[in-house]
């Protein structure tokens, strides 16, 4: 029997289903592949994507195992599935331990302590030190005081964490590991794609992103003759690579580094990656980026109206447009896939200048992916107000597929919505 359970509960999802893949890799399995490597203890992992397992079979688990611990990952998408598993799994065993990690609880961790039945929170630093040094503390390793990163409750009462740390070399996906389910399920989806954290942290501390509140502002990064090594040794597993990374190409350097290695030893292994559009002005990273197999950049726009990007601090450049058609040109015309990250319902969008925005792109060769603007800091502005007694439902809100901040002027919300999901046909929708 295993000694502790690590579980990712069903969602309350309305994103599509290609798009739960990829922090998946990194927010469950890398975490695996650590805790298995560096822990000496023995576990269970369950992913509720795949359809062999709903909450039911989690709870049969419970019952059977007496786990000591029971880890969940902790997203908006999945916060009514949490507070239902965590109920439940206190009725059964009412001396577990559970701990609940993931980028929601850093926004909001008194939500938890306030409705959950649970016994701790990884709050800050990265994920596999605490929840490594708090199942040293389950099984007698360490004193609760001794583990970092974490709130925790001890006689019904709560604690404030102390910092979190971060690991030097956090672990790429083992993927011999004795612990990963059926990974047809992922693969099948993402079309055998597999998800590598090259990098983690980010500067620029955007409104609706949670890379900093989840892995920090320093922008950290494996050594490019790791990944490459690890590509080329999984390279029959998988069809292509994404490299998981909040800005790839931030350190322009890295990049360079990584882009002629792969080219040096000609291993001709499709990649992808996400970047922002301000981090790409370096002609000779460009050229490396395409010459190195690069099939697909998701850039973050967010919006080309001037007006609007100032709410994000974005597009400050006076040459901005013409440096972004360059760019997307100069991709595109190589053969490399654009995607356009783009946000609606940002303070000053109209629906003349989405449209605007969204025909240059078109122009340009790019592909448009469109969400809503959702800053998550009102989460966490909510959730430290203690007169507010903030619900599950305004947390699941920050979807990014159905939420809607600000009104866009000319843009009902039935049109918003159809924007989400069917952007390519903006003009039809608004009338254009």
């Amino acid at each position: 029997m295993s000694d502790i359970l690590i579980v990712w509960p069903d969602e309350q999802y309305v994103m599509k289903t290609h798009t739960k893949i990829p922090k998946r890799w990194a927010y469950l399995i890398e975490i695996v592949s650590y805790l298995e490597k560096f822990t000496q203890y023995s576990y269970d992992v369950v992913d509720c994507l795949d359809p062999k397992f709903s909450i039911g079979e989690v709870m049969g688990l419970v019952a059977k195992n007496k786990y000591k611990l029971v880890i969940c990952v902790s997203r908006i998408e999945n916060i009514v599935s949490v507070s239902f598993l965590s109920d439940k799994i206190k009725k059964i065993l009412p001396n577990t331990n559970i701990l609940l990690y993931g980028d929601i609880c850093a926004y909001a961790p008194n939500y938890f302590k306030n409705n959950l039945n649970i016994d701790a929170i990884v709050t800050c630093g990265d994920w596999e030190i605490s929840i490594s040094e708090y199942a040293d503390y389950i099984f007698g390793k360490k004193q609760l005081d001794e583990v970092t990163g974490i709130t925790y409750k001890q006689s019904s009462i709560w604690h404030s964490h102390k910092k979190g740390n971060y690991v030097s070399d956090w672990e790429l996906p083992n993927t011999q590991s004795k612990y990963l389910f059926d990974l047809n399920t992922y693969n099948t989806i993402t079309n055998n794609e597999i998800t590598l954290s090259v990098g983690r942290g980010c500067p620029f501390d955007c409104k609706f992103c949670t890379a900093v509140i989840t892995f920090g502002l320093k922008d950290r990064r494996k050594k490019p003759e790791e990944i490459v090594a690890y590509m080329k040794e999984n390279s029959k597993k998988f069809k292509s690579f994404k490299l998981f990374s909040p800005t790839l190409t931030y350190n322009t350097e890295w990049v360079k580094t990584f882009c002629s290695m792969l080219i040096k030893e000609n291993l001709n292994i499709p990649w992808c990656g996400t970047t922002r559009i301000d981090t790409l002005n370096d002609d000779e990273m460009k050229k490396l980026i395409v010459k190195s197999g690069c099939y697909k950049l998701a850039i973050g726009f967010e919006t080309l109206d001037l007006d609007s990007s100032h709410v994000l601090s974005k597009h400050k450049e006076a040459n901005f447009l013409e440096k972004a058609e360059s760019t997307v040109k100069f991709f595109t015309s190589n053969k490399v896939e654009i995607n356009s990250l783009m946000m609606l319902g940002i303070k000053g969008q109209t629906r003349e200048n989405i449209c605007l925005s969204f025909s240059k792109l078109q122009e340009w060769g790019a592909n448009i992916r469109a969400s809503a603007y959702s800053p998550r800091e009102y989460i966490r502005e909510w959730d430290a107000d203690s007169t507010k007694n903030l619900s599950f439902d305004e947390i699941m809100a920050f979807d990014k597929m159905t939420y809607l901040n600000n009104e866009i002027p000319g843009v009902s919300y039935s049109q918003f919505l159809d924007l989400v999901y069917n952007t390519e046909n903006y003009k039809k929708i608004l009338n254009y």
